[in-house]
């Protein structure tokens, strides 16, 4: 089970960055596919990790399944998998009611599941397309830091990532048919001996907090984000271990900019930019820190306002470019 273990309520609001990153492949997902050899009128299996409150997963099938359905008649079977404790209700009413829907498309039929990724959801060799969009950089243990480690990336948290990035893959790849595709796209960072753009509104913070006393040391030692931003070498070096098991149909980093970031070049309103990007912390932090302080709800919510008045702070100082840096995978299964 994943560190975070309780659901990121709120994600369907706040998920534009990512959601943004992963429409660049669609024609990529499609074209997995495309090449899955089935027969006529079997079916196609779709196995979807992490797919949160929504929102992003169905928005993606939706165009993915439409370009499909002009090659194919093969039924689709998509399985959604999150935790137990995600918001499944806010997931139903959404597929139910969105304009966005991918049940609009003909023969389509979905379930969900809610388990940890880091189990076995599926029978060996049953999936035909794997798909997870930032999901596989969730943890599922948190590390220590030692004296000294002030930032998001720290040597035990490395140690930790790059093990249960071997795990996620070696269960992937045992649910997916020989022949099938998995495609996934991850947080990550541009340089290796940096955090990327999101930390000032998140890591350095609270260091701020720290520094002034408002959080303790040893609290901020347990300040352990839920996910982790790999280099692209990192990913490399993991997938070569699993050379003559699979292909490697893409292995890039790319960044974008934040779409809140791009609407303020446009509109200048650095208020609406200041409300998206702490609604977005709020509920992309609240669980890594809320962990980390030994104190009363209360006094949580007091030291989380806190941490908004500095973000704030931040960007009437001096707004910049804000990015989603990502890696994406697209991995065949060969044996």
């Amino acid at each position: 089970m994943a560190f975070q273990s309780g659901a990121t309520y709120g994600y369907n609001r706040v998920s534009q960055n990512q959601l943004m990153a992963a429409c660049q492949f669609i024609d990529d997902i499609t074209e997995c596919f495309k090449h899955t050899i089935l027969p006529s009128n079997s079916l196609l299996q779709v196995a979807d990790y992490g797919c949160s409150e929504g929102i992003n997963s169905i928005t993606i099938f939706s165009e993915v399944f439409s370009k499909f359905r002009k090659s194919s008649k093969n039924p689709i079977m998509i399985t959604h998998t999150d935790l137990p404790k995600n918001d499944w209700v806010e997931f139903n009413n959404f597929i139910q009611t969105s304009e966005k829907s991918y049940l609009k498309i003909n023969n389509v039929y979905y379930s969900t599941i809610g388990r940890s990724y880091f189990n076995q959801i599926f029978p060996k060799e049953s999936i035909h397309i794997a798909y997870a969009s930032y999901s596989m950089h969730y943890l599922s243990a948190k590390p220590k830091r030692n004296p000294g480690e002030y930032f998001w990336v720290f040597p035990n948290l490395i140690t930790q990532a790059c093990k249960d990035m071997k795990q996620l893959l070696n269960l992937r790849i045992e649910e997916i048919i020989t022949g099938g595709y998995f495609f996934f796209i991850i947080n990550a960072r541009e340089n290796i001996n940096e955090d990327p753009s999101l930390s000032r509104y998140s890591f350095n913070v609270i260091k701020k907090l720290m520094d002034r006393g408002d959080v303790l040391p040893d609290e901020f030692t347990n300040f352990v984000w839920q996910s982790f931003p790999y280099h692209i070498t990192e990913i490399q070096k993991i997938l070569q271990e699993l050379n003559g098991r699979i292909e490697i149909i893409k292995c890039e980093y790319g960044k974008i900019l934040s779409p809140y970031y791009s609407e303020y070049l446009e509109t200048n309103d650095i208020d609406a930019f200041e409300k998206k990007i702490t609604d977005m912390i709020v509920v992309r932090m609240k669980n890594a820190l809320f962990s980390c302080l030994l104190r009363s709800e209360e006094e949580k919510m007091r030291i989380l306002c806190m941490a908004l008045d500095e973000i704030k702070l931040t960007i009437r100082n001096e707004i910049q470019p804000f990015y989603q840096d990502y890696i994406v995978v697209i991995l065949k299964k060969i044996s």
